[in-house]
């Protein structure tokens, strides 16, 4: 059986929803109450009713008022699993878990409201749901910034419409003969700095290419540098960005890096990469700052 998951872009700098880490909904299973990072209730609202001025049913976004910058969609949801059914259980106000007593009643009929007859003994079934739902059964090696982490083992749970079809464990992480770590983002950094920094900048500066730059650099699912894009700031390339870009590609070509994968399944991730050339000392500098590692 084929299971539909949604393809996510991973962009490790810039934002797509959220420009601030961002807090997760929760998952009820029997005694457990589990983070999860899927926009299940916010998918359903968008599906139902377009945004008015940066709200969904009354839901904050971005606005400013009543915002926590970790918290911008105005809530948290929770859910809970109960025999192989995913239900929605409550609707609360930001960073109030632990205080569930209190909001019951305001939860109760913000679920009324957007609900309405589907409603049954307080609570809704999650019929618009067919994807996956991932939890970490490891450690953290890869995180976007924002709201998506990766951990080298997961337990996977399987929905369709709502009900749970499969359950699996699955690693995320690929170690490759000869190939370099990309859980250490300095790592990284300095195994690209260390290739470039063996190209003839003199002569590049001879010739007034400016290519030391920022640039966002592809690491695909094999581990391979697929792509490398200079940062123009949204301007088009010139002729002098796509040579630095051939020439950095060409310097690249042979690194090799470790594999990570999305549930299960290999990925590429952008990695942003900046060096300086000072011509008065002739060195190249690494301007791509990490503090892990």
């Amino acid at each position: 059986m084929k299971h539909l998951i949604i393809e996510i872009s991973f962009i490790v700098c810039c934002c797509s929803l959220y420009a601030s880490p961002q807090v997760s909904d929760f998952l009820i299973i029997e005694k457990d109450t589990i983070p999860v990072y899927n926009l299940i209730l916010e998918n359903y609202l968008q599906q139902i009713e377009k945004p008015d001025k940066g709200r969904l049913f009354g839901f904050s976004f971005r606005d400013g008022e009543n915002m926590s910058f970790s918290c911008w969609r105005g809530y948290q949801a929770v859910y809970s699993l109960e025999n192989d059914s995913l239900f929605l259980k409550y609707i609360l106000p930001c960073h109030s878990l632990r205080n569930i007593s209190t909001h019951i009643d305001s939860s109760i009929e913000k679920i009324k409201n957007i609900f309405n007859d589907k409603v049954v003994n307080g609570k809704v079934f999650i019929d618009w749901f067919s994807n996956i739902i991932a939890f970490p059964r490891g450690k953290q090696i890869w995180w976007d910034g924002i709201f998506n982490s990766i951990y080298d083992r997961e337990e996977i749970y399987i929905f369709e419409k709502g009900i749970l079809s499969d359950k699996r464990n699955v690693k995320n992480y690929q170690k490759v003969k000869g190939g370099i770590s990309r859980t250490n983002n300095k790592v990284i950094s300095n195994a690209i700095f260390q290739k470039v920094k063996k190209l003839d900048w003199k002569k590049l500066d001879n010739l007034d290419i400016i290519c030391d730059s920022e640039y966002f650099i592809v690491i695909d699912e094999k581990g391979k540098i697929s792509n490398i894009e200079i940062n123009t700031y949204g301007n088009p390339f010139d002729e002098d960005d796509l040579y630095c870009m051939d020439v950095m590609k060409k310097q690249l070509q042979n690194l090799q890096f470790d594999i990570i994968k999305w549930h299960g399944e290999p990925m590429k991730t952008e990695f942003r990469f900046e060096i300086f050339y000072d011509d008065k000392t002739n060195q190249l500098e690494n301007w791509a700052k990490y503090d892990d590692g």
